[in-house]
């Protein structure tokens, strides 16, 4: 394998340049340093050029990572990873990731948002942006021209999650209040002199924008003044204070927390569940009221049938698992399909007969007619793109619970 062993090398020269704000700004690239942060980056789909490791750095794990997802890796002669970063310390690995444009006006914001306002310490910026996108917030706010998100020390405290997040940034807090506002958001800011204490604080049924400080002189009187409110964090004994990435999470956890179960009827009635699970009672509903025109059997019963058209024999607990029933209504849909020869059932699995097969035929009109009412106003490609949308949710679904699928 080639090393690179001069400090001249385009690579490392172009690692090197990714040093200063400047030049990651007009690389639009950053540093992420180590085997464990790099691994995460992969992991959470980011987009990295290419990594530089020490010759001898050993991490089999993170190599066949970096092999899977497409990443160059290239051997450098030890010490010279140390002088592209100008630490003292040794650095075995390093990345060079792609930076996200800060989001454009014209995508929405999701339900929280964070308005950072002149946050100087690196090591609070990246914990805020951690924090946040560890209880479900995306959307962050800076106020100023200067804050910096892609710095090494910002990177290394946000776990990289700012190559997440959505970043918007304003000239200064004024903007950033009334385009928020603007948008439907509620701005609460934080004070030791809040007028509410935070888990009682008369919240509306909408988005919320927190606002939270600068670390020596807390949030500016124009931003207190112009915010709908402020709130405080109630505390014992002799601590005046807190830091504020501590306070950041204890103010999205309990404040989004609260605006949840403001607006929980609404996102109970939007969930993917509750929408697939509403969709399919639906489809049931729908095929057993064109089934009752042809015959007696049930949606549920025909369903089974074309299972086992499928596969001709299938195991009982597969059986259960595609139709969702449990073991004593497998039977109780089998028995009247088994009186009228159309399946055999033993102990362990049922096969489906020819008189089941003619069966299933003689009802593939009324399938089709069900899937043309249930199409209606679906153009061709609006029809592939929902089926290509369902096969992509089951193989999710799949993968998250381990199973092998239907």
């Amino acid at each position: 394998m080639e090393v690179i062993d001069s400090i001249k090398d385009p690579r490392i020269a172009g690692a090197r340049a990714l040093a200063t704000r400047p030049g990651r700004i007009t690389a639009r690239r950053c540093l992420i340093e180590g085997v464990g942060l790099i691994g995460q980056v992969v992991a959470a789909g980011a987009r990295l050029d290419y990594v530089l490791c020490s010759v001898g750095a050993g991490d089999p794990v993170l190599r066949a990572d970096l092999t899977d997802a497409g990443v160059p890796v290239h051997a450098v002669r030890e010490g010279l990873l140390r002088r592209v970063i100008g630490g003292t310390k040794p650095v075995d690995w390093l990345a060079i990731a792609v930076l996200p444009a800060e989001t454009a006006a014209d995508v929405p914001y999701g339900d929280f948002a964070v308005i950072y306002e002149q946050i100087a310490d690196p090591g609070n910026l990246g914990t805020i942006v951690r924090t946040a996108c560890a209880l479900g917030v995306y959307d962050i706010v800076l106020t100023d021209s200067t804050t910096d998100l892609s710095s090494r020390r910002v990177l290394h405290a946000a776990r990289a999650a700012v190559l997440g997040c959505r970043v918007r940034r304003f000239a200064d807090p004024a903007g950033a209040v009334t385009s928020l506002r603007a948008s439907g958001f509620q701005i609460v800011a934080t004070s030791p002199r809040g007028t509410h204490v935070q888990s009682l604080a008369p919240l509306r049924d909408c988005k919320i924008a927190l606002v939270v400080e600068n670390e020596a002189d807390g949030i500016s009187p124009t931003t207190l003044a112009a915010a709908d409110l402020v709130v405080q964090i109630p505390m014992a004994g002799v601590v005046e204070s807190l830091n504020v990435g501590v306070a950041t999470g204890i103010s999205i956890y309990e404040l989004r927390m609260r605006m949840i179960l403001a607006m929980l009827t609404d996102r109970i009635r939007d969930t993917l569940g509750r929408n697939l699970t509403l969709a399919a009672h639906l489809v049931r509903q729908a095929f057993d009221a064109h089934l009752s025109q042809v015959g007696d059997l049930r949606s549920t019963q025909a369903v089974l049938l074309m299972v086992l058209a499928c596969e001709h024999s299938t195991p009982l607990d597969q059986l259960r698992r595609d139709l969702g029933v449990d073991s004593a209504e497998l039977q109780a849909l089998l028995a009247p399909l088994r009186d009228r020869g159309y399946v055999t059932a033993t102990r362990d699995e049922a096969a489906i007969t020819g008189a089941g097969q003619q069966a299933i035929a003689a009802l593939w009109t009324v399938q089709e007619r069900l899937e043309d009412d249930l199409y209606a106003g679906f153009t061709p490609t609006e029809r592939d793109q929902l089926r290509d949308l369902l096969h992509r949710i089951q193989d999710n679904a799949i993968h998250m619970t381990g199973s092998t699928g239907p």
